[in-house]
């Protein structure tokens, strides 16, 4: 792939966005608030305490999730093919569930270097994730996937992240970003960047496209 210049792309990628807004309830997400706790409603005043708690949390179409500042652990859960922070429920196609960074805030999340892991993403349908910084992921810092070749999800979108740091030793493809058995999935103004190659038989990519028979992805030029 070229850019605009006719330049070759590195291991880092840009690619430009539009945003769409939330139609349903906001949900909060603070860990430096002196009253977070996983047991509150998630209001402002109130808010959740850990990312953990958006794969508990009933989300119906519409809802969003805000992450305000700081660094987040995530260091267990997760696979080659489900990421360890997901919602449960799909959105649709005109009101998306959305987990995003609050605007203006910087939201790291930590994979703390777990070998196989994926970070954060979608394993349902319609799921918007926006604005976090993942660094130490395992394998993958986010995901989006279905459960198999006859099970996809459809219309996720990942933007405005970044990933950095991938370690997982001896992880085969690992990827920032890796879209498998998925349809109509959207991938725009990422960062990609430090992921090494670690180990004889692994490679690393930006965007990872699983090219399984039947997987919906099309080929594509980031």
């Amino acid at each position: 792939c070229q850019d605009g210049s006719g330049n070759a792309n590195t291991n880092d990628f840009t690619i430009s966005f539009s945003v769409a807004s939330g139609t349903g309830s906001i949900f909060y997400i603070d860990i430096n608030h002196p009253s977070a706790s996983n047991s509150n409603p998630g209001t402002e005043a109130l808010p959740w305490s850990t990312l953990q708690r958006i794969n508990t949390a009933t989300l119906a179409p519409g809802d969003t999730v805000y992450v305000k500042a700081g660094t987040y652990s995530v260091t267990s859960g997760g696979s080659w093919t489900t990421p360890a922070i997901a919602p449960a429920q799909s959105g649709t196609a005109s009101a998306p569930i959305t987990i995003a960074a609050y605007p203006g805030h910087t939201v790291i999340v930590d994979g703390g270097g777990n070998t196989i892991n994926a970070v954060l993403g979608a394993r349902t349908n319609y799921v918007t994730v926006r604005g976090f910084i993942v660094r130490n992921a395992g394998g993958w810092c986010f995901i989006a996937a279905g459960s198999g070749a006859s099970s996809h999800i459809i219309g996720v979108i990942l933007e405005q992240n970044e990933c950095s740091g991938i370690t997982g030793t001896g992880v085969a493809n690992s990827a920032g970003f890796r879209i498998f058995h998925t349809d109509n999935t959207v991938v725009r103004n990422n960062l990609a960047h430090n992921d090494p190659i670690i180990g004889d038989n692994a490679n690393v990519a930006g965007i990872f496209l699983e090219d399984y028979p039947d997987s919906g992805i099309l080929s594509a030029c980031f």
